[in-house]
């Protein structure tokens, strides 16, 4: 296991997805449909969509923030380097 911290976002602006690792977008889409849902009650980690909690997240979580907007890029940058005050 690797002992490393890393810093992931996964962001919705309303048209893309897009998901950032370490302050370097990964990959990005524009689902046709949209998004189907957004609300923050059926959120979870380390438990899957259908409810299943045998596929789970082996690992720590530090300093979690959720955004009611998108981030800009600059804004992400500043935040895995430590920029951003809590």
């Amino acid at each position: 296991m690797e002992k490393n911290w890393h810093h992931a976002i996964a962001q919705y602006d309303g048209t893309t997805r897009s998901l950032w690792y370490d302050g370097e977008m990964v990959t990005s889409d524009k689902p046709a449909k949209g998004v189907h849902n957004t609300q923050m009650e059926n959120a979870g980690i380390g438990i899957t969509a259908k409810g299943r909690s045998n596929e789970f997240f082996a690992g720590m979580l530090d300093d979690v923030r959720v955004y009611n907007r998108a981030l800009f890029h600059q804004r992400v940058k500043r935040l895995v380097d430590g920029k951003i005050q809590k």
